[in-house]
């Protein structure tokens, strides 16, 4: 087989996720991880799906009140 031809960046964030997702499952971690990523990809700007998300969104809603 031969070698990907990836940018660094690309190689580092895959090891960021490999690493990432070996803590969830050694934590044996529950959630809807798709509902959460669409909560943070800022191309997808899905709703709050987490009571953290929540918060964060009523913080972010009152700081733009603010400055309106």
């Amino acid at each position: 087989m031969k070698a990907a031809n990836l940018p660094p960046s690309m190689v580092i964030i895959q090891r960021i996720n490999l690493g990432l997702f070996a803590l969830f499952g050694d934590l044996q971690a529950r959630g809807n991880w798709r509902q959460i990523a669409e909560e943070l990809w800022p191309f997808v700007s899905g709703p709050p799906s987490t009571p953290m998300g929540e918060k964060i969104a009523e913080w972010q809603n009152a700081a733009a009140t603010q400055q309106a």
